[in-house]
């Protein structure tokens, strides 16, 4: 896909320091599957093509591939006793809202490289322009020379409001998110943007061919990539099960067929001899797994290699009865040609899953995300050329860029820059704060409580109608706003997070329709909330960590600490992703950052950062009770039915 017209020799290349620490903190290989093979920024080769802007015009750019995340966030039941009755059965949580999805792109590895540097070269100058627009600190999202995270924002806020308020004087707070921030962006507007930027009125023919790859970018599903990589290994499966197929048939001719036997009767001599071996090498894994399961209890060298040799034995043998499923169903579903070949088609995907119930491990239909991202290539380069045009889809709307691309980020923020300026200018000549962190922002105005209080609230309530709506508008989430075309066309706010607040006296209101306080409220930003006083941990954070960590110590609990093979299962893994681990990013680890850099009035927080192995142990423990008098409940059932 990619043309050169110059030996590497008589590239250009960027020495800077600042660009070679950009390449040590950002150049590792990623690990996920592709159109192409693997690269990084600390290839000198791939360093010489993505810094020569004749090449970068010249190269052909891979299509992303897309795939769609779902979010389903939880929270816990408040009442205790819930909780504690359903430990098992997780029916203690609950969804917060509805699952809410989305879009990802990522781009192929060379193609990555390239967004990598023009995102630093773009970055670079966007620095330079907010710093001399004096809006630096005001739009804080996928800003490393910052050096702060969510954590440092949030604080700065709630800070700012607390301060506010020790001087006796009311905070108006504005909060709200943009609605498919990146899958709105006008394509003309942010052109013009980066122009103005870049203080050009057009863009250079390196920047526009990059422009033009993620404007009018192209794309595969992960679903088309998954199921041609799932073609692919059907093929090998025919073949294989072909020769297992010749093979049976072989050897049951040898024993029992005549060569005059017609189909049907050939058929059938072929399944009941596939059902007594199939029922055979069954009833030998069993012994198998028995006898495996004694010697992982015996000790000694004689012992060890017994146990490995049973492991081998018991992994041939599963293999065996998924090849022996393969043909019992193709029988049963006359799948087999004139000459007696298995005949699987290419989008047979469900074709086995219902016969393989006994190897569950072999199963060879399915590829899972790992397995795909371990190859060399998403897909063999010569089936992506076949399948380019059927599977290639284009944005010709003229709005968004792929969210997931390394540019991405920067020309985000560059499409904000006048929305920036203009909220940042009138916050900051009222003595208030304005942070937009990607698609989340807030404004906090200071309001007067002397005399002039409902017309200094009336005038700061204006500007924000005037400035960020047309429209000010009472719906269930709160006020919402709409979008002006004059700072930012194409974007509109997510209603159902568009917020107005009121803090007096260390309590949150929030505004009814008439802008007075009528109800107490509380703000959520950045993963935190905040009533006025107190600071806590987003609950749905929580809800999620404590769901997730059940969930997995439900699916041991439910495999009886044990693996297919009988190999013991650790719940190691269980411990080192839920609580707290050394050397170990998690969120428990995200917890302490949060409780070391602010003051959390947030019981169930520290109680979590406190005793987080209890909680997993004591979770393991009720688990394990309540399976344990399921098991003896479905017995005593069973031994009351009369035989």
């Amino acid at each position: 896909m990619s043309i050169s017209t110059k030996s590497n020799k008589t590239m250009k290349r960027d020495t800077s320091e600042e660009w070679q620490r950009f390449v040590t903190e950002h150049g590792d290989t990623k690990g996920y599957a592709h159109f192409d093979i693997r690269t990084s920024l600390r290839n000198p080769d791939v360093q010489a093509k993505v810094c020569d802007p004749d090449w970068v015009s010249s190269h052909g750019f891979y299509p992303f591939i897309q795939f769609t995340i779902n979010r389903n966030p939880f929270i816990r039941e408040q009442k205790k006793h819930n909780i504690k009755a359903n430990n098992y059965d997780l029916s203690a949580y609950y969804l917060l809202n509805e699952s809410t999805e989305r879009t990802i792109y990522y781009a192929s590895h060379l193609d990555r490289c390239i967004y990598q540097r023009y995102a630093f070269l773009l970055n670079k100058q966007y620095q330079e322009y907010i710093r001399l627009h004096g809006f630096s600190d005001a739009a804080i999202a996928y800003r490393s020379d910052l050096g702060k995270s969510n954590i440092d924002f949030a604080k700065q806020a709630f800070d700012f409001i607390k301060d506010l308020c020790s001087k006796n004087t009311q905070a108006l707070i504005f909060v709200s998110d943009f609605s498919h921030f990146f899958e709105r962006l006008d394509h003309d507007v942010l052109k013009e943007k980066i122009c103005k930027v870049q203080g050009v009125n057009r863009l250079d023919r390196a920047l526009y061919h990059v422009f033009e790859s993620v404007t009018k970018y192209a794309y595969w599903t992960w679903e088309n990539a998954y199921k041609i990589r799932l073609y692919c290994k059907n093929l090998a499966l025919r073949e294989h099960t072909n020769e297992v197929w010749h093979k049976t048939i072989k050897s049951l001719a040898e024993e029992t067929l005549r060569v005059d036997h017609d189909k049907s009767e050939l058929k059938n001599a072929i399944s009941n001899a596939i059902d007594n071996t199939y029922c055979r090498l069954a009833k030998e894994a069993s012994e198998l797994k028995q006898k495996i399961g004694q010697l992982k209890h015996q000790n000694g060298k004689k012992s060890a290699d017994a146990l490995a040799r049973a492991k081998k034995q018991l992994k041939a043998t599963n293999q065996q009865l998924v090849e022996l499923s393969v043909l019992r169903l193709g029988l049963k579903q006359n799948r087999f040609t004139a000459d007696l070949n298995v005949n699987l088609e290419a989008d047979d995907i469900d074709l086995y899953s219902n016969d393989l119930e006994n190897a569950p491990k072999y199963k060879l239909e399915y590829i899972s995300r790992r397995e795909m991202n371990a190859r060399k290539r998403i897909i063999p380069l010569k089936l992506f050329k076949s399948f380019k045009r059927s599977c290639l889809q284009l944005n010709k709307s003229g709005f968004g860029i792929p969210q997931g691309a390394p540019i991405s980020a920067v020309l985000a923020n560059i499409y904000m820059i006048d929305f920036d300026q203009a909220l940042n200018d009138y916050v900051q000549s009222q003595n208030g704060l304005y942070l937009r962190y990607s698609d989340d922002f807030i404004v906090i105005l200071p309001v007067q409580t002397n005399e002039s209080y409902a017309e200094d609230l009336a005038q700061k309530l204006n500007y924000l109608k005037n400035q960020i709506s047309y429209s000010l508008e009472k719906t269930d989430g709160g006020w919402g706003f709409d979008i002006p075309t004059s700072l930012i066309r194409g974007l509109i706010l997510n209603k159902q997070k568009t917020h107005t607040f009121l803090v007096k006296d260390q309590t949150m209101f929030a505004l009814n329709n008439s802008g007075q306080a009528d109800q107490k409220a509380h703000l959520d930003f950045l993963g935190f909330r905040f009533d006025g006083k107190g600071i806590k941990v987003d609950p749905a954070l929580i809800g999620n960590y404590y769901f997730r960590m059940r969930s997995k110590a439900k699916t041991i609990v439910d495999c009886d600490f044990m693996t297919k093979l009988n190999n013991r299962i650790s719940c190691h893994e269980l411990y080192r992703l839920y609580s707290d681990s050394d050397n170990e990013s998690n969120f428990i680890s995200y917890l302490q950052r949060c409780s070391a850099k602010m003051k959390l009035d947030d019981p169930e927080t520290m109680a979590l950062l406190k005793h987080s192995k209890r909680k997993i142990a004591n979770t393991l423990n009720r688990m394990k009770r309540a399976r344990n008098e399921q098991k003896a409940a479905e017995l005593a059932e069973i031994n009351k039915t009369p035989s």
